[in-house]
C-alpha cells in the first residue's frame, strides 16, 4: 500500500477516497448542520466540520453528478485531520505503509513513500506534498517541535468506479417557454439585442428559439448534455454561416442544449457573415464616421482601443459579460474596406 491509495484508518475505521457519507457512519461523527439541507451544484465542492469526541475533523465533498444534489448525496473526496483541531483527543490515525499520526517522523514518511513532490519548510512545521494532480494529493505536516506527524490532508477528486449519474430532463423549462422575441430592434444602445437578418434576439436567448428561427444545431460540434447550473458549447448554422458559442443551463437538473441559453452572438466579415444590426442601427459595412456619430449622439460611455495598426475597437456595457463590441478595419489597401465596421457583437449572460 502507498500514499496514492488515498486511504486512512481512523480509530480502526478504514476510509478510501473517494467514498460516500454513509462510509463515515462508523466513526460516530456529529455535526450541527444537516448535510441534506445544503444543495451543491455539479462540479462544485464544499467542506463540513464534524466533531470526533472532543476534537474536530473536516470532510470535503464534491458533486460529480450532472444534477444539483444535497450534500449528503455527493461524493466524499477528502479529509483533514489536524492537531490544532484534534486537541487532546486520543485518536488513532494510520496511513498506508504504517505511517501513524503523532508517531511517524519525516524520515519514516520518506522511507515509506519516497521523496515528496513538494517540500515546504515553515517556522512550525515541514509539509510534504505527494500528488498525482492538483486535485489528487496527500499533504503531511511534521511538527518541528516534536518531530512527529501532526496533520493529514487527503484529497482525491475523481469519479468512483461504476458511479451511477442522475437522469437528463428534456422537458422544456418554464423560463424557456415564456421567452418572446422582440418585435423590433431597440433604439437604446444599452439594450442587449441584436438583429440577425429579419429576427431580433434579446440576449440571452434559448437555443430552441434560434432553432425555430431556422438555425440548425450541429450535434457533432455541440455538447450532448449540459449539467445543472453549468455551461457547455453549441454550434449553430444558418445560410452556410456558423457560430460556436457557450450556452448556460439555468435549471437544477441536467438537460439538452435546446433548453439552454445562448448569451453571445457575433456577426461580420470575421464571424458569421449575415446581415445584422445592434441597437441604434450600428451594422457591418457602415463607415467608422457613421458609427462614431451614433455612439457620440447616444451618450453611452464607450471605451476605445486603437492600439492595433489594423483595427479600432469600441466597447460599452455594464460588465465584462454584459457588453457590446464593434471592430473597425483601419488599414489602407488591406483585406477589408478601410475605416469600415467589420464585426459587431453583443453578450449578456445575466438572467433577469
Amino acid at each position: 500500500m502507498n500514499w496514492s491509495d488515498y486511504a486512512v484508518s481512523i480509530n480502526g475505521t478504514v476510509l478510501s477516497f473517494p467514498t460516500t457519507f454513509d462510509a463515515l457512519a462508523p466513526l460516530g461523527l456529529e455535526n450541527d448542520d444537516d448535510p441534506a439541507a445544503t444543495e451543491i451544484e455539479p462540479n462544485q465542492y464544499g467542506m463540513l466540520y464534524f466533531r470526533l469526541g472532543e476534537g474536530k475533523i473536516s470532510v470535503e465533498f464534491t458533486n460529480l453528478d450532472i444534477n444539483v444534489l444535497p450534500a449528503d448525496q455527493t461524493i466524499v473526496t477528502g479529509i483533514q485531520l489536524d492537531k490544532m483541531f484534534l486537541d487532546d483527543e486520543p485518536v488513532q490515525i494510520e496511513l498506508p505503509g504504517g505511517i501513524k499520526y503523532g508517531e511517524s517522523t519525516l524520515e519514516d514518511i520518506e522511507t515509506a513513500y519516497g521523496k515528496a513532490s513538494d517540500i515546504y519548510e515553515g517556522d512550525m512545521y515541514t509539509k510534504l506534498t505527494y500528488e498525482q494532480d492538483i486535485y489528487n494529493s496527500v499533504e503531511l505536516e511534521i511538527d518541528k517541535e516534536s518531530g512527529k506527524l501532526s496533520s493529514v490532508d487527503i484529497q482525491n477528486i475523481k469519479e468512483p468506479e461504476n458511479m451511477q449519474k442522475g437522469e437528463v430532463n428534456t422537458d422544456v423549462p418554464a423560463e424557456v417557454a415564456a421567452y418572446t422575441l422582440p418585435e423590433q430592434l431597440s433604439d437604446d444602445l444599452n439594450a442587449y439585442e441584436i438583429q440577425v437578418e429579419d429576427t431580433v434576439y434579446k440576449l440571452p436567448v434559448p437555443v430552441s428559439v434560434m432553432i425555430a428561427d431556422g438555425w440548425v444545431l450541429d450535434a457533432d460540434g455541440s455538447d450532448e448534455i449540459i449539467a445543472a447550473k453549468n455551461f457547455g458549447w453549441v454550434t449553430l448554422s444558418k445560410n452556410n454561416q456558423t457560430i460556436r458559442e457557450i450556452v448556460r443551463n439555468h435549471e437544477d437538473y441536467a438537460t439538452i442544449p435546446e433548453n439552454c441559453w445562448l448569451g453571445s452572438i457575433s456577426l461580420g466579415l470575421q464571424d458569421a457573415d449575415l446581415e445584422g444590426s445592434l441597437p441604434g442601427g450600428i451594422h457591418v459595412g457602415m463607415t467608422m464616421e457613421e458609427c462614431e456619430k451614433i455612439l457620440a449622439d447616444s451618450g453611452v460611455e464607450v471605451e476605445t482601443d486603437d492600439s492595433s495598426s489594423s483595427f479600432k475597437y469600441y466597447s460599452y456595457g455594464e460588465a465584462y459579460d454584459r457588453i457590446h463590441e464593434i471592430s473597425v478595419y483601419t488599414e489602407e489597401g488591406g483585406t477589408y474596406p478601410q475605416n469600415t465596421v467589420i464585426t459587431i457583437s453583443v453578450e449578456n449572460n445575466e438572467t433577469d
